[in-house]
Order: structure tokens, then C-alpha cells, then sequence
């Protein structure tokens, strides 16, 4: 089982290509546990994330922050990078279901 970084978005004044220009506060690592991976013209993954640091408070948007989004930074419409949304469900106390749903820009 691999430990990611959580790290939640504070701003939003740039788009997900360069959303690391934007402010950032971590707020500590967590278990991840693939689960699932369908592939094929849309690629969904599944992941049990563990709370095993009690980090405390809802890890939610922190999860979406981390694990979404796009390296994008072109101008044009079908480069094919691809574009990451993360469903994420909290499941107990220390633990949560993500989604992630990822499409190809075609």
C-alpha cells in the first residue's frame, strides 16, 4: 500500500495546467489502496483511502484537490491529455471511497 500528500487548494486564480501557482496547504498523508481499474476509452480507478494518521476533519475536498485534475496547458482542444474528476464518498471514520473518473481530451 503506497502514502500519498493530501494537499488542499486555497485559490483558484489559475487553471488546472498550472494549478500549482495557485496557493496550497498540505494537510498530511494518507494510505492508498487501489482497488479497481477499467480501462478503455475512459479510464475509471477505484481507491480506498486510510486515515491511518487520524488527520482530523473531513479529507474530502483535500482528496478532490489532490488526485483531480489536468496537466493541460495547451490551447487547443484535442491534445489528448487527460482530465481526472474524483468522486470521493467518506465510508467510516477514518476512511473513503474514491472514483476517479478520467477522459481523454479528443
Amino acid at each position: 500500500m503506497e502514502r500519498i500528500l493530501l494537499s488542499e487548494r486555497l485559490t483558484y486564480k489559475h487553471r488546472s495546467g498550472w494549478s500549482e501557482l495557485d496557493s496550497w496547504e498540505e494537510v498530511g498523508s494518507v494510505q492508498l489502496k487501489p482497488a479497481k481499474s477499467i480501462l478503455g476509452r475512459v479510464v475509471d480507478q477505484k481507491y480506498i483511502l486510510i486515515n491511518d494518521k487520524k488527520i482530523p476533519g473531513d479529507l474530502s475536498q483535500a482528496i478532490c484537490d489532490t488526485m483531480g485534475g489536468s496537466p493541460c496547458q495547451h490551447e487547443h482542444d484535442c491534445c489528448g491529455c487527460p482530465t481526472t474528476y474524483a468522486d470521493v464518498e467518506r465510508t467510516g471514520e477514518w476512511r473513503y471511497t474514491v472514483k476517479l473518473h478520467i477522459t481523454l481530451n479528443y
